[in-house]
């Protein structure tokens, strides 16, 4: 059982560690766009925010299936703990 543990806890690990996350445009960017027109402004904004959720999308959902397979390994030792529970009790 504490063999199935281990990478299920490396996977909970792996889902729920701290990363960083894209956070353009960054107040340099910002500090460059003062002189370009609004509309060039408004357009480079939203592209590189729409780049940005994108990237972190990609993380996110990685790390819900890093979630997700720790908690099917922590079923299916659950599952084995039960069997085992359900034919030692019917055994005695």
């Amino acid at each position: 059982m504490i063999v199935g543990l281990v990478p299920s806890g490396c996977l909970a690990f792996l889902g729920f560690r701290a990363e960083a996350y894209a956070r353009d445009p960054s107040p340099e960017d910002l500090w460059r766009f003062g002189m370009w027109e609004p509309e060039l402004i408004q357009y480079r904004l939203l592209s590189l925010r729409f780049r940005s959720i994108r990237s972190n999308g990609i993380r996110l959902e990685r790390k819900a299936r890093y979630v997700a397979g720790s908690l099917f390994g922590l079923a299916v030792i659950a599952l084995l703990v039960a069997a085992i529970g359900i034919v030692a009790l019917a055994v005695k």
